[in-house]
């Protein structure tokens, strides 16, 4: 079984999100787990669960977050 979790978030406005901190933010949550699953594949025996989990942060506004203008 391959566990793997990513959340990263940092509060911000909407319009000044640069493209180093959405990089950052998709490095850490899309990146990360892909290629953390990746890796782990060939020590996974067939049919092994894979389990990927994230941030709810993406669902709410939290104060003045990114998805917040």
């Amino acid at each position: 079984m391959l566990f793997a979790n990513a959340g990263f978030y940092e509060l911000g406005r909407f319009g000044d999100v640069t493209e180093e901190h959405f990089d950052g933010i998709f490095d850490t949550n899309v990146r990360g787990l892909l290629f953390t699953v990746q890796k782990a594949l060939p020590l996974l025996s067939a049919g092994a669960p894979v389990i990927l989990t994230g941030s709810i942060a993406s669902l709410f506004i939290v104060g003045k977050g990114p998805t917040k203008s």
